[in-house]
């Protein structure tokens, strides 16, 4: 299974709650998870990409502020 969502809640939307990796491995105690921190947090990229398209790459370097993880989840 492919699981992509927010790993952080959102602090002016009470309805966007994130689910950390630890939620998702006692949702899958079983499974096999291979992770990766993606995407840019929405509002830096929207700030730093009309500076220039190319900083969205020098700052989706930067691990914190990745906010999204893709997960391959599969069973054991």
């Amino acid at each position: 299974m492919i699981w992509y969502d927010f790993i952080f809640d959102n602090p002016r939307n009470p309805d966007v709650r994130g689910i950390p990796l630890g939620r998702i491995k006692q949702l899958f105690p079983e499974a096999s998870i291979k992770t990766w921190r993606v995407t840019l947090a929405p509002p830096i990229s929207r700030v730093v990409t009309r500076l220039h398209p190319a900083c969205y790459a020098v700052f989706c370097a930067v691990r914190p502020f990745r906010t999204h993880l893709l997960c391959w989840i599969r069973k054991r």
